[in-house]
């Protein structure tokens, strides 16, 4: 009589209070514990055991698969298809190994619809030249102390303040350009040790082996070359892409897997000054975009163009050191952060150069903006520019400009209005006024259906001129192009579905 009493009233307790209240599951615990106690209790028949591995499985694995879906409005001479859809299916395995010890894991399965994924799967230094469909975003084992941690394997690093671009953590990580307004970071195998003291920290990375970043090859729209070589070649420029096809591909010339091509970052980080947040970083290894090589065999001096060799052109990447700085403070409502890092180059292979980044966040919360039907509106404003310190030495190499420099002297904001939990509209976008101007923006509207899933819509717009008059020594090549301009065919709208799991 006793044990169906106490059952009874242990459930009339459960319905009745909520489970978050201070001491509610400790109490339901201990009337539990008393009904299976009571006599009688043992004819109750038994709960049925979780299987471990499903347990296992809810307890140290995440994961998330997202559906892209693009649409340009034009065709390049590049990509003649205008709808592209693309799958991710990534998992996030944590599993505590005792004594200090972890694993974290990031497997991911991709594939498209295009050819921006072709490999079957990554190599050790993740350098194929399209995306693999099965890869490791991430993968490392890690040992915390109590005021260090040592981490092995392939990794991700985030170093600076910024919000729309970062200097100091440029040269760190390589990324995937295969699609410029979507790109993402490419994981690298290093080791990495952390020290920390109160308001301190440091940060030593080793990488042993260099990792290029992962460019658009030439049935790419992302490519970029498209309009200045209709300008150049008329019907010829499409014979012109297996050229820049060699020069990217089979002139691609990695650093050896040598000991003295190891890479090494340093950063300290403190912040013993009130109000504020600094550091200081090095880097010494190679920059992760390659120059173009034109030495050849026999060279002859053009005016208006400098040497002009005969031989096999080739894509190498040069080593670089490079010194930074970030800071980040406040003043009420406003955070103020900026960072810069000068980068020297061996050999004279390209122009040494200092990318400045300096500007703001401001957030209006709902006691600001409820009266808009808002719950808080976020903005962020910020400058970038890029200082040459020393001109190339080297007359044989160039820049490959479809990357590289993009705050030449650019401004650069995102305005964020949240609407409520489920709602959100974002405007993110870049004017650079190196040369003629030309811009980017991205309008986005997310909606979250369930805390599970979520959806992106929105457009990318390029605006700006990169043509190319043809004369007969074309002075148009030493002319300064605008930098969004070479994608203003690649206009689209995208929508984005991300479930988590």
């Amino acid at each position: 009589m006793v044990a169906p009493v106490v059952r009874a009233l242990y459930c009339l307790f459960v319905l009745l209070i909520p489970p978050r209240l201070a001491g509610a599951q400790d109490l339901a615990q201990q009337i539990a514990a008393a009904a299976a106690a009571a006599p009688g209790a043992a004819a109750a028949t038994p709960a049925a055991e979780e299987d471990p591995v499903i347990k296992w499985w809810r307890d140290h694995v995440k994961g998330s698969f997202r559906s892209k879906t693009f649409a340009s409005f034009q065709t390049t001479l590049e990509e003649q298809r205008t709808v592209r859809q693309e799958g991710l299916l990534r998992l996030e395995i944590n599993q505590d190994l005792g004594q200090g010890f972890g694993l974290f894991l990031v497997p991911q399965w991709k594939a498209d619809s295009g050819n921006y994924v072709k490999e079957p799967w990554m190599n050790f230094r993740d350098s194929t030249f399209h995306d693999p469909y099965f890869s490791f975003n991430q993968g490392y084992l890690r040992y915390r102390a109590e005021s260090f941690d040592v981490t092995v394997g392939k990794q991700i690093y985030s170093w600076g303040t910024a919000d729309g671009y970062n200097p100091t953590d440029y040269l760190l990580n390589p990324w995937d350009y295969q699609d410029i307004p979507d790109r993402e970071k490419l994981g690298v195998f290093s080791i990495s040790a952390n020290y920390y003291l109160p308001n301190t920290s440091f940060q030593f990375i080793v990488m042993p082996h260099f990792t290029p970043s992962r460019i658009p090859m030439v049935n790419n729209r992302w490519l970029g070359v498209g309009e200045p070589a209709r300008d150049l070649l008329g019907p010829f420029a499409k014979s012109a892409l297996p050229l820049i096809d060699f020069i990217i591909k089979d002139g691609r010339k990695l650093p050896p897997k040598r000991f003295e091509n190891t890479q090494v970052a340093f950063r300290a980080k403190t912040s013993a000054i009130s109000g504020w947040d600094l550091s200081l970083s090095y880097f010494d290894g190679y920059d992760n975009l390659p120059v173009v090589s034109v030495g050849g065999p026999i060279c002859v001096l053009v005016p208006t163009l400098g040497p002009v060799c005969v031989g096999p052109p080739k894509t190498v990447f040069p080593r670089v050191r490079a010194v930074g700085a970030d800071f980040s403070t406040t003043f009420g409502k406003l955070e103020v952060h900026g960072e810069a890092v000068a980068k020297f180059y061996d050999a004279g292979l390209t122009t040494d150069r200092m990318p400045v980044v300096i500007g703001g966040r401001y957030v209006w919360d709902q006691s600001d903006v409820g009266g808009l039907g808002l719950e808080q509106i976020l903005f962020v404003l910020e400058y970038g520019h890029d200082f040459d310190l020393h001109k190339r030495d080297n007359p044989l190499t160039r820049d490959l400009s479809f990357f590289v420099r993009p705050i030449q002297s650019t401004i650069i904001s995102r305005v964020g209005f949240k609407i409520d939990d489920a709602n959100e509209l974002t405007l993110s976008g870049a004017v650079n006024f190196y040369g003629p101007n030309s811009g980017y923006l991205q309008p986005k509207y997310s909606y979250k259906f369930t805390d599970n899933l979520k959806a992106e819509v929105g457009f990318d717009v390029f605006w700006g001129d990169f043509s190319i008059k043809p004369v007969l020594i074309p002075p148009g090549l030493n002319q300064k192009l605008s930098f969004w301009g070479k994608w203003d065919r690649n206009d689209r709208g995208f929508l984005n579905l991300t479930y988590l799991f």
